[in-house]
């Protein structure tokens, strides 16, 4: 379907080796639909505080180990900068130190999901967790890679899973973002796709859970 070569699955790697794999990946080729000179320049983009609580949900959910290390509470009501603040950071030097009532929210979350019925269903049981997919598309030559949630596998049928934070998780908003920019899921998943069927010649079904930040976390 997708001549595809050079493709290498890489498994247990650090979210930070795989922004190092010199590949385009979808979060930087979405640009293109607007601009050329966007799609150069987002590379350079820092993390947003939404995309730093996004990664950390991720982490939550899929490597809830990783996550009790990686990430700490400052202590309530502490700012950036202070002593209090620095005295965490010290403490656990390897660590992301977020505002407690962001690590708390952080946690909410996590719990909803796992506590909703269909996407506990697809979380929990075997799977791959953050698997890296390199490859190249022989009919552009160009270079991609893409870092899939969670994957399934029974045979010939198999599962793609993308885990959303967002404001607004009803079916309507996500379908919205599905052909919206700047999210434009429905070609992310498409991107996941091939990415799959590059390393395993099966094309793969997709699912988004999406959960929202707030009160009640609805997933």
């Amino acid at each position: 379907m997708f001549e595809t070569k050079g493709v290498e699955i890489r498994r247990d790697i650090h979210f930070s080796e795989y922004q190092a794999i010199d590949r385009l990946n979808f979060s930087t080729a979405k640009y293109i639909k607007k601009c050329p000179r966007v799609m150069a320049a987002s590379g350079s983009v820092e993390a947003t505080a939404a995309m730093v609580l996004g990664t950390a949900v991720h982490t939550a959910i899929l490597e809830p180990a990783s996550f009790k290390r990686g990430y700490k509470p400052a202590p309530k009501g502490t700012r950036r900068g202070t002593k209090a603040w620095k005295e965490v950071a010290e403490m656990y030097p390897k660590a992301e130190i977020i505002r407690r009532n962001e690590y708390d929210e952080v946690v909410a979350m996590r719990d909803s999901v796992l506590s909703n019925g269909d996407a506990a269903c697809l979380l929990k049981g075997e799977g791959c967790n953050e698997l890296s997919i390199v490859w190249e598309d022989v009919s552009t030559g160009l270079e991609l890679k893409a870092r899939v949630d969670r994957c399934i596998s029974d045979g010939d049928d198999a599962y793609v899973i993308d885990i959303k934070t967002t404001q607004n998780a009803a079916p309507y908003a996500m379908a919205s973002r599905m052909v919206s920019d700047p999210f434009y899921y429905l070609l992310q998943m498409a991107w996941y796709q091939r990415a799959y069927y590059a390393a395993y010649g099966v094309l793969p079904k997709c699912v988004i859970i999406s959960v929202e930040k707030g009160p009640g976390n609805p997933v």
